[in-house]
C-alpha cells in the first residue's frame, strides 16, 4: 500500500453488488459470524437496487478496489419527531483501518443525506467487537443502556 493512498467514496451502484457482498463476507469472517451470513448477491440486488429500495450503501475505494462499506437505511424517531439513519454495516478492510476511512464513510453518509433532514445515526455493535466500540465512542457515539434490541423472524411471529 502506498504511503498516502487516494481513497474515494461513492454511492454504490448495481454493478458494485459483488464488492458489497465480498465486503460483507469479510465483515462476517472478521467478527466470527461467517456461518450466520446467508445473504446472497441476488438478495442484495433485489432489496438494494430495485424500486422500493430497502437499503443504500457507500463504498470506499483505493485504486479501484473496494476496501470499505457503509450499508444503511432510513429510520424515524417518533419521540424525537425526526428522521435518522441506521447503519446496518460499517466495514473497512484491516489493511486500511488506520486511514480514517470508517470516519470518512460516516461523514459521507450524513453529507449525502442532508436533504433528508437526518438528525441522528443509530447502529449496533457486536458484544465482542471492542475495537469497533472504541472507534464509535471516539467519534462521540454513546452507548444507550435504556434500550435492548429484540429479534424475531416473521414466520415465528405469525405462529405465536
Amino acid at each position: 500500500m502506498k504511503t498516502n493512498p487516494i481513497i474515494t467514496i461513492h454511492a454504490a451502484k448495481k454493478e458494485d453488488v459483488n464488492d458489497i457482498h465480498r465486503l460483507l463476507k469479510e465483515l462476517a469472517i472478521d467478527t466470527g459470524m461467517e456461518k450466520k451470513m446467508i445473504s446472497t448477491i441476488d438478495d442484495l440486488l433485489k432489496y438494494g437496487f430495485t424500486e422500493g429500495q430497502h437499503f443504500h450503501a457507500l463504498l470506499a475505494k483505493c485504486e479501484k478496489k473496494s476496501i470499505g462499506l457503509c450499508l444503511y437505511f432510513y429510520t424515524f424517531s417518533s419521540w424525537m419527531g425526526a428522521p435518522g439513519i441506521f447503519i446496518q454495516d460499517l466495514f473497512v478492510a484491516k489493511k486500511y483501518r488506520k486511514l480514517d476511512i470508517g470516519k470518512k464513510l460516516l461523514h459521507e453518509v450524513v453529507a449525502q443525506n442532508e436533504q433528508q433532514e437526518i438528525t441522528h445515526v443509530l447502529l449496533n455493535v457486536d458484544h465482542n467487537n471492542t475495537e469497533a466500540k472504541k472507534f464509535y465512542e471516539k467519534l462521540g457515539f454513546s452507548y444507550r443502556t435504556e434500550e435492548h434490541n429484540y429479534f424475531i423472524e416473521t414466520a415465528v411471529l405469525k405462529n405465536s
